[in-house]
């Protein structure tokens, strides 16, 4: 962080207000952040093996013949599942509903839209130690509902 933390830490800023005036813009609308939202898919998909880029997605969307079209399916469910948390009210359903919908290609029906009694974790690529356990998922769950944005 180029100016530490006693920088930040003085400076009082209404993040709403913030968020208020950016999206109040004439040239910040969701046509605009299509792109981005389409590249953190790509980037997100990374985690389950996805081997696709930006070109090979983009060219082959709705080609029922690629053969990789289990992998651009999981990236259309990511961007799906993205705008659906953003177009509704955090909550533990909505959650549980965002997660049936990115993982629609990943995994088998009985096993989305709900939280796991089993260990799964995302592991680190050079360690393979866990990065987040879901026994953690309610202690993150309830700081994400602390921040109320």
């Amino acid at each position: 962080m180029k100016f530490g933390k006693g920088y930040s830490l003085g400076c009082e800023l209404d993040w709403s207000e913030v968020s208020h005036r950016l999206k109040s813009k004439s040239g910040f609308t969701a046509e605009y952040f299509e792109y981005y939202l389409i590249a953190s898919s790509l980037y997100s998909s990374k985690i389950e093996g996805n081997t696709l880029d930006a070109n090979s997605f983009s060219r082959n969307r709705g080609n029922k013949s690629f053969p990789k079209k289990k992998e651009v399916q999981e990236i259309e469910d990511l961007v799906k599942a993205y705008r659906f948390a953003s177009e509704n009210t955090l909550s533990k359903t909505a959650f549980l509903e965002t997660h049936g919908i990115l993982s629609k290609t990943l995994l088998p029906a009985k096993e989305r839209d709900i939280l796991r009694k089993h260990q799964v974790s995302v592991n680190d690529s050079r360690t393979l130690k866990p990065v987040c356990c879901p026994k953690n998922l309610k202690k993150i769950y309830r700081k994400i509902v602390q921040i109320k944005l």
